[in-house]
């Protein structure tokens, strides 16, 4: 019995240590991933020494010598705290988080891949100004330097068993193009107006899809709001007296797909110059209204450089403050939730499958594989139509091929503009950066330190032909579809308002004639 007893003991004994010994490997693991918040490091190409220090509220603060230096500062910090939320960014533009976590991903990289995203991030970035293309190199080493620098991979990684792959430069590119996913709803709600429009009579479909409402307060051209509405369609068009008995609403198939709520991400913000205010500055407010995340998708940091002190919030794994201000100049978004993407109806010829309707005739289908990597699975070779105007992506209702055509993908759709915002120093320089700056449309409000308050809608205006986009049609008529970039000078935006007050919240901000 006592030799029983002490064989009882030393193995409770042994497994008590194990598992002590787990829960202390655990825990020195999760420490590990701690962001370093005191001490000296090493970052290479640093020119001159850069210090970041966290103030009362825990905010970073980094201060350097130059602009470049300070953007590698951020990527340490970004990529010492967000690595995995900007790894999971990256991957869902460029359709590659199965290769991380698995077949449970398949699907979401399924309807990315095929948009080439990755292609395109280094067409823009080996396309990008010079000065550009430093801050994102800057950047990125930064953000190497900081996933280096943790004693042990972030938790995440701990949990998928794997290690951070290297930041690219290119990859910031990556991370815009999933702030255009976030924010583009647009083909979602085209689809809708297709089935409406293919649906109902024409006169009911133009009540229910008015061009303006009654609340509707353009900042450029006439309050038209409601002038435009059709009646009520009458009961020769509609009568609901006439509905079939029984016809009550009923539960869907089983077999039937039931769409999925959508939200519209959005935002407000307001500016008013140093003519309405007590003290003669201008002020800007601004409210991004984005999905509740863990983490937070905004960072607040502070940035120190060349005399210049710039404070706002950033996105982990863009070399710059989104919104914020530079102690000239300040700056807010909002989505401008126009109709950026369009789908275009390819008509297959129904003698051949293989050919599709262009404007002088049929064209082959061609061909494209694309082969996606699944952790701890062979990976899966998939087969697209590619058409002159892009991949086929989805079907409509009527079963007929779609491809998206979307402003992220076109040539010239995104750049880094935004880095520049970091140095303006007068409402002219800051409207001048904006005009230029390539990303999801928005609506930008600045104000300076004189007073002065301006907006200005940015982003990719694309030039329409022949359709306004908002049901789907084919292209394959001459004189249909997207012929570049609107003309600079048609750009909406409004400086000095006599009101001395601006203001977005996602609203129209245009006259139904300049929409």
């Amino acid at each position: 019995m006592k030799r029983r007893t002490r064989f009882l003991v030393i193995g409770l004994t042994t497994l008590l240590a194990l598992i002590g010994g787990g829960l202390f490997y655990v825990r020195s693991l999760l420490l590990g991933s701690l962001p370093l918040l005191e001490g000296e490091i090493e970052v290479p190409g640093l020119s001159a020494p850069v210090t970041v220090h966290r103030d009362d509220l825990g905010v970073p603060v980094i201060e350097g010598e130059n602009q470049n230096d300070v953007l590698r500062g951020l990527g340490f910090v970004h990529a010492q705290e967000r690595f995995f939320q900007m790894d999971l960014a990256r991957r869902r533009s460029a359709g590659e988080i199965a290769e991380l976590v698995g077949v449970a991903a398949l699907a979401s990289d399924l309807s990315m891949r095929p948009l080439g995203m990755r292609k395109r991030a280094r067409a823009v970035y080996s396309e990008a100004p010079a000065h550009h293309r430093e801050a994102l190199r800057a950047y990125a080493e930064g953000v190497n330097s900081g996933i280096f620098a943790l004693k042990a991979a972030p938790p995440e990684y701990l949990a998928l068993r794997t290690d951070p792959e290297p930041w690219l430069a290119e990859d910031s590119v990556l991370v815009i193009f999933a702030m255009f996913d976030l924010l583009s709803q647009d083909s979602f709600f085209e689809m809708g107006l297709s089935i409406m429009q293919a649906s109902l009579p024409p006169e009911l479909f133009r009540f229910l899809t008015p061009d303006s409402g009654v609340f509707d307060a353009p900042l450029v051209g006439p309050v038209d709001g409601g002038a435009a509405r059709p009646s009520i369609p009458g009961p020769e068009v509609v009568d609901l007296r006439l509905r079939p008995a029984g016809n009550k609403e009923r539960e869907p198939e089983k077999d039937q797909e039931v769409p999925e709520d959508r939200d519209t991400p959005g935002s407000n913000n307001f500016a008013v110059a140093g003519s309405r205010s007590t003290h003669g500055g201008a002020m800007v407010a601004n409210d991004m209204h984005l999905p509740l995340t863990v983490p937070g998708i905004w960072y607040r940091v502070q940035l120190s450089f060349e005399g210049r002190r710039i404070a706002g919030v950033s996105l982990a794994g863009i070399p710059s403050v989104v919104a914020g201000s530079n102690g000239d100049v300040a700056w807010g978004f909002t989505n401008v939730c126009g109709d950026f993407q369009d789908w275009v109806v390819v008509e297959v010829d129904p003698e051949n499958e293989n050919r599709y309707r262009v404007e002088d005739g049929w064209e082959e289908f061609t061909k494209v594989t694309e082969s996606i990597s699944i952790r701890n699975e062979e990976a899966q070779d998939h087969v697209f139509q590619k058409t002159r105007w892009g991949i086929v992506t989805e079907t409509d209702h009527l079963g007929r091929p779609l491809v998206l055509k979307w402003t992220a993908l076109e040539p010239g759709g995104v750049n880094f503009s935004l880095v520049d915002l970091l140095t303006v120093s007068s409402l002219e320089e800051g409207a001048d950066v904006v005009r230029g700056w390539k990303g999801p449309p928005q609506n930008v409000l600045l104000a300076d330190k004189t007073g002065r308050i301006g907006w200005v809608l940015a982003g990719y205006l694309p030039r329409r032909m022949g359709m306004d986009g908002r049901v789907s049609v084919s292209w394959a008529d001459r004189g249909v579809g997207w012929e570049g970039e609107l003309d600079p000078s048609l750009r909406p935006e409004v400086i000095d308002p006599e009101e001395g007050i601006l203001f977005t919240a996602n609203n129209r901000t245009l006259p139904i004639s300049r929409s």
